[in-house]
């Protein structure tokens, strides 16, 4: 299989196969407000999954604090815009279950 390279993102170099539809983001890093939004969705994922409802389906998380449940991920990313957060400092997750490995998800064999 085949690679292309694409132009760097932040120094960061973007590898590509068009024939499968992936791309891998190599030393891509996160910042740390990210990651602690992206540890407590994670530690809170058990919960969330057990008291989803259909206007529960999207989660938005900055730092350790949940912000909002919503049925759409537009309303849920609009609640926090309303509530002052900036963008890039939460994240909003669809609440469903992780993969473990993505490739291995991307790439059943």
């Amino acid at each position: 299989m085949s690679s292309a390279s694409l132009p760097a993102i932040e120094g960061h170099e973007v590898r590509v196969s068009p024939a499968a539809g992936w791309r891998t983001f190599s030393n891509l890093k996160i910042s740390p407000a990210i990651q602690r939004s992206l540890d407590a969705f994670r530690a809170a994922l058990p919960e969330l999954l057990k008291a989803k409802t259909e206007s529960q389906v999207w989660v938005a998380f900055s730092g350790d604090q949940r912000i909002a449940f919503g049925p759409t991920k537009s309303q849920v990313y609009q609640v926090c815009l309303e509530r002052g957060l900036a963008k890039g400092t939460f994240i909003v997750r669809m609440i469903e279950p992780e993969t473990t490995d993505e490739w291995d998800f991307a790439h059943d064999s």
